[in-house]
């Protein structure tokens, strides 16, 4: 078969799909990943994984910026060409996950991101993608959101813009020795919110702790990670590492670094990384018969689950007030940024010191928190693109979900099947829970 993928990134998709492959227990289950078998069956392929170990799942950063990814296989910057290659198991891995791609009309995805990223450069867009809005190759996520987070602004501080209200709402934040204690409390009030409206059915003795970031990653992970449970074990609880204030830092530095952890910032946090997030979902996955579903990792599902989480829960009426609502709007354009920036970059028509200028003047990140942003890109090609693209794919099933069954009462009625779901795409899930065809069938 015709190579589909730039060499780079078959490379990076070798790599992380034999560490998934290698997570499995012996002797898995040869099933497919939709209904009766079908779909997927068949990604782990030409391998037969080892005994998998007990470990736990480090996800991602959650400040300003997705940091470090520890121990997802793709947090080493040295040659991942090289890597793959001394992975021989992980081709047929590859070879079979391409055939499904070509089976699902999934080949003409370089040729889409071009498209993306030649209206992300200004060019003409040919035909109307659904991301994007004429004049100026503008996402509609950040158009949409600069009308709304004007209009919040003015709520707060009338005759100010959205950007000057953002920067006062950065001052008020706790202090240096109060921050895990305001994360904790803010998971605390999610989770008992989470079980008090059956929004996710979680079980009685899970939880998520609060944890220091070890000595040696603080530097390259200013903010901090999460920690998910692992996909065969049955421990219940997850862990929000974070990065202390720590004293050699500069006045200014820490002063940077507090404003990152102001006080609307928190309770959204606690929910795109605990309560219904990443924590929720990734139990709810283990509650799967099926190996594979427990360890996929589409980021499409896993990201767009924990933007699509923050509307939920404002919805709900967790999340209150207008200063979290600016943050929230802001937090939208960042991930409707991250459209622009990652195709730009991968397409040529962006310089990495052009995106961090972008994200510094149009969505107010702290420089050199915009470096550590932008420098993640090129670690996982559009990664990035799953946060906006899959919030609004959730945001669609759950309107024909509506249609087809009436308003889930309660949330979890809709949101356990399709968390259970695990990390595959939104698209096979879709036709899990309503009955459709399955893409590429």
């Amino acid at each position: 078969m015709r190579n589909l993928l730039p060499q780079r990134i078959q490379a990076l998709g070798t790599e992380r799909v034999a560490d998934l492959v290698a997570q499995l227990p012996a002797q898995p289950r040869r099933q497919g990943l939709c209904r009766g078998g079908q779909g997927l069956e068949g990604l782990d392929r030409g391998h037969r994984p080892g005994q998998a170990q007990e470990q736990r799942q480090p996800r991602k950063g959650f400040g300003s910026q997705p940091l470090g990814f520890q121990g997802s296989g793709l947090d080493q910057s040295g040659d991942a060409e090289n890597r793959a290659r001394e992975t021989p198991r992980g081709q047929p891995v590859i070879d079979g996950h391409l055939a499904e791609a070509q089976a699902l009309g999934l080949e003409r995805l370089p040729h889409r991101l071009a498209g993306i990223g030649r209206a992300a450069g200004g060019d003409q867009v040919q035909g109307d993608h659904p991301l994007f809005l004429r004049p100026g190759g503008l996402p509609r996520g950040l158009t949409r959101g600069l009308l709304p987070g004007q209009q919040v602004a003015e709520r707060l501080w009338p005759g100010h813009d959205w950007v000057d209200a953002y920067e006062r709402l950065k001052d008020d934040h706790p202090p240096a020795d109060g921050i895990k204690a305001a994360y904790q409390q803010a998971m605390d009030a999610a989770r008992a919110f989470v079980h008090e409206r059956r929004v996710v059915t979680l079980p009685e003795r899970e939880r998520v702790i609060t944890v220091d970031t070890p000595p040696a990653m603080r530097r390259s992970s200013p903010f901090g990670t999460f920690d998910t449970v692992e996909p065969f074990g049955d421990g219940l609880v997850g862990r929000l590492v974070l990065t202390p204030i720590e004293r050699w830092l500069s006045p200014e530095q820490r002063a940077e670094r507090l404003r990152s952890h102001h006080r609307a910032w928190i309770p959204i946090i606690a929910v795109h990384e605990a309560y219904p997030g990443h924590h929720a979902h990734a139990i709810k996955a283990r509650e799967s018969p099926r190996p594979l579903r427990r360890v996929l990792q589409e980021p499409i599902t896993l990201e767009g689950w924990g933007l699509f989480t923050e509307q939920l829960m404002f919805e709900l009426g967790f999340l209150r007030g207008d200063d979290v609502r600016l943050t929230m709007l802001r937090n939208r354009l960042w991930r409707a940024a991250r459209v622009i920036l990652d195709v730009s970059l991968h397409t040529g028509r962006m310089q990495v010191d052009e995106a961090v200028d972008f994200l510094v003047d149009r969505v107010r990140f702290e420089r050199y928190a915009a470096e550590l942003e932008v420098g993640m890109y090129p670690r996982r090609p559009t990664y990035v693109l799953g946060y906006l693209v899959g919030m609004q794919e959730i945001d669609a099933l759950r309107r024909d979900w509506i249609a087809a069954h009436g308003e889930p009462d309660p949330p979890a009625a809709l949101w356990d099947a399709f968390l259970s779901a695990g990390g595959i795409p939104p698209a096979l899930i879709r036709a899990e829970l309503l009955g459709g065809p399955i893409p590429g069938e």
